[in-house]
Formats: C-alpha cells, structure tokens, sequence
C-alpha cells in the first residue's frame, strides 16, 4: 500500500503475549477502581445511546429523526 508517495506497511500489530478480553477487562476494572480514566466515559456512552435510538426511530419511521 501507498501511503505519502511511498510504500508503508499498515497491516495492524498484535501482541500474541496477551489476550485482548483479559486487557480490556482489566482495563474496565481499573477504571471502576478510579486507578484509570476509563475508556469511553458516561457522557459518550450517552451520547451513542441516543444516537441507536435515534437510526432505529428513523427506521421504523422511514424517515429522517432528529435527535
């Protein structure tokens, strides 16, 4: 892939030492310990929330919603 005019490897890195579950569990845990902010906050799950409501509104409408 080209990227800027020159070749770069954007294939995703993964750490094969640790389980992707058992890190962002024990991320979850740490936050609701207040050890870490957590990764999305109340306000931004909020928000995302509305916005489900919102595209299935529209759906079942046939219509745009406004939100």
């Amino acid at each position: 892939t080209e990227h800027g005019g020159q070749l770069a490897n954007i294939m995703p890195q993964f750490s094969n030492k640790a389980d992707a579950f058992q890190v962002q569990t024990q991320k979850f845990i740490a936050a609701c310990r207040g050890e870490i902010e957590p990764v999305a906050t109340g306000e931004q799950g909020q928000i995302v929330s509305r916005l489900l409501d919102a595209i299935y509104a529209s759906s079942k409408a046939g219509k745009e919603v406004k939100f």
